[in-house]
């Protein structure tokens, strides 16, 4: 069944060709044809015809509160920057301060080097924080590599980006350095970082020799540990992969349960295939979104379910999925509706960034009042109960990037995830790490 046609990519040559979303038996692929380099057919959802589509009524196209940089020239994604044909404003922005990295993982998607990596000096990333501003910003930002806590003024770069106008910054970490070094985490923490977007892919050391060549799992304790003793909120970030440590993750839910609050979420993605690879990825390689939904209900044992789960609300439904739960005095937890709050905000990609400011903050960081305004005792009580409803709460989401095989160029146009360049750009992330089935780049 031809559930739509749309364009994608050749894996080999990265040209622009013709696609089509096709249902066969209970799953749905992209199917695509280069005229030099043949046929392809990846899996984008298993689960019927019907449930796909009905996942995809929910998006909603909103306005996009961006600034467009760089001219409509020759087409998504060869204009990045972002043109004007870009539909989804930015809810993230994320910025490289360095591309080495200490720790070697075969499933890398920005291929850091251990050594001798480019890192950009204060002046470019002053330059860099001024691109996201020329384009609509402050925005939430993450400040990523490689891995960033390898730069010892990391805190520098921090300061630089609040006194700048960025209210939350986000560390996208493996957490080995602030395991070790308590004091470089509040240093980060006094400079204006709130929230560690911590590399988490499961509960034993197993899974981290398999996905990341070293064992891990004592260090992702003591990271969070020496975060709740300085006052930084924690996201779990679990890349999935298929015979590894889908197994886990219901472990990992209770993990984050029993480490509440300052864990604030758990943010799953279902593994992307950047790199060199001379065959494609197989179709078991893969996970995909009715999935992820389903492991989450069966390994809690129905304590979350896949009802209590919607699409972000973007023009494209299928990027990625999100639901909030409160934790009751029993200690369950149980599905809580922001849907009319985030409804009610004017932009799709505002709706991300208030769902980050409210749910992602630390406990304690979002304030009742304006800015500069004197506080009443209604207030202090309203600031409370901010608190408390903050230490309770748990999100559980999740992202699939596209890669070569699977990039649908209409998802592109609405992605609300940019990176910024040093030459003045905000390139769309699976744009910015797509790469052929030879390894070559395309940005």
């Amino acid at each position: 069944m031809l559930l739509g046609r749309t364009t994608s990519l050749c894996p080999w040559c990265l040209k622009r060709i013709p696609a089509e979303r096709i249902a066969e038996g209970n799953a749905v692929y992209l199917k695509k044809s280069c005229p030099e380099h043949g046929e392809y057919k990846t899996v984008l959802w298993r689960g019927t015809a019907e449930s796909y589509v009905k996942w995809g009524e929910y998006g909603e196209v909103g306005g996009c509160s961006s600034k467009a940089l760089t001219p409509s020239k020759d087409g998504c994604p060869l204009d990045c920057g972002l043109c004007p044909t870009h539909t989804g404003g930015v809810c993230v922005a994320l910025m490289e301060v360095t591309n080495r990295c200490n720790i070697s993982c075969p499933i890398c998607f920005s291929g850091s080097p251990e050594k001798d990596g480019h890192e950009p000096d204060l002046a470019a990333v002053q330059g860099m924080y001024r691109t996201i501003l020329d384009s609509g910003g402050p925005f939430p930002l993450q400040l990523s590599g490689g891995e960033p806590t390898l730069r010892d003024d990391l805190p520098e770069i921090v300061a630089l980006g609040k006194q700048m106008g960025f209210e939350m910054i986000q560390i996208n970490t493996n957490g080995i350095r602030f395991a070790k070094d308590r004091d470089y985490l509040a240093r980060i923490k006094e400079n204006g970082a709130g929230t560690l977007y911590l590399q988490f892919d499961g509960v034993t050391d197993d899974i981290y020799l398999a996905m990341r060549g070293a064992a891990l799992a004592d260090l992702k304790a003591q990271a969070i540990e020496n975060c709740a003793a300085v006052g930084v909120g924690v996201i779990l970030v679990v890349v999935l992969i298929p015979g590894i440590n889908v197994q886990q993750v219901g472990s990992i839910i209770q993990y984050a349960k029993e480490r509440m609050p300052v864990v604030r979420g758990v943010h799953f993605q279902p593994v992307s295939y950047f790199g060199r690879y001379p065959h494609a990825p197989r179709d078991q390689d893969r996970i995909t979104l009715p999935e992820v939904l389903q492991a989450l209900e069966k390994q809690t044992a129905g304590e979350i379910t896949t009802h209590d789960f919607k699409p972000k609300r973007n023009k494209e439904s299928y990027c990625s999925f999100s639901g909030v739960f409160m934790r009751g005095d029993d200690g369950v937890l149980r599905a809580a509706s922001d849907k009319e709050a985030m409804r009610n905000t004017a932009t799709p990609d505002k709706a991300v960034r208030q769902f980050l400011q409210n749910y992602w903050s630390p406990v304690g960081s979002s304030p009742c009042c304006a800015p500069g305004a004197k506080p009443s005792s209604e207030d202090a009580v309203f600031q409370d109960l901010i608190n408390w409803v903050q230490s309770r709460s748990l999100t559980v989401s999740g992202m699939p990037f596209q890669d070569v095989w699977n990039i649908d160029l209409e998802r592109l146009e609405g992605c609300c995830i940019h990176v910024v360049t040093a030459d003045k750009r905000l390139v769309p992330f699976c744009a910015r790490y797509m790469t052929s089935m030879e390894g070559k780049r395309l940005y």
